[in-house]
């Protein structure tokens, strides 16, 4: 028994020591930070706890996965056309809200991990930069989607099922 335990726990360590399609940055990233380009929106999605820790959470832009939080962790999208979009997160669940993206407008989402049956759910949440800046005060640690081994789009079955299921901020 003690050296299934031994194994099962060698292998989270192996397995879980990266954010699988994102690149780790040298520094924390000062969250205050975050505008978008000219004309165009942005995203920052946050994990302000390590609870789960092992347990990765990709994000998506409609059906496209724009970054991958574990532990805590921030990550961003800069250069969003302004529109109404479906962003999602992906743990033993799918949650999803639709929002409305201005130009020149940075928005804040937290990937909230929460107990599931089988590994850690998500909520996503919608937050403010004020928020957002006290839970990281020493920044956080800042990761950007690798575009040379990015992650798989969602699935048709759930694309359905994200925009029905979706919800208003």
């Amino acid at each position: 028994m003690k050296r299934m335990i031994a194994a099962v726990f060698l292998g989270a360590m192996l397995t879980g020591c990266g954010v699988s399609h994102m690149v780790k940055q040298e520094n924390p990233l000062d969250v205050r930070q975050v505008k978008p380009k000219p004309g165009k929106a942005a995203v920052l999605v946050t994990r302000n706890t390590s609870f789960g820790g092992g347990v990765q959470f990709p994000a998506y832009l409609e059906r496209k996965m724009f970054g991958v939080s574990k532990g805590k962790s921030c990550f961003y999208k800069d250069d969003i056309q302004p529109g109404s979009y479906l962003i999602s997160a992906y743990g033993e669940n799918l949650d999803s809200v639709l929002m409305d993206l201005a130009p020149d407008q940075t928005y804040y989402l937290t990937h909230d991990p929460r107990m599931g049956f089988w590994k850690a759910a998500v909520s996503i949440g919608v937050t403010t930069l004020d928020v957002v800046a006290k839970e990281n005060e020493d920044g956080c640690n800042h990761y950007i989607y690798d575009v040379n081994n990015p992650g798989e789009d969602l699935s048709e079955s759930d694309w359905t099922y994200a925009q029905s299921h979706a919800r208003k901020p």
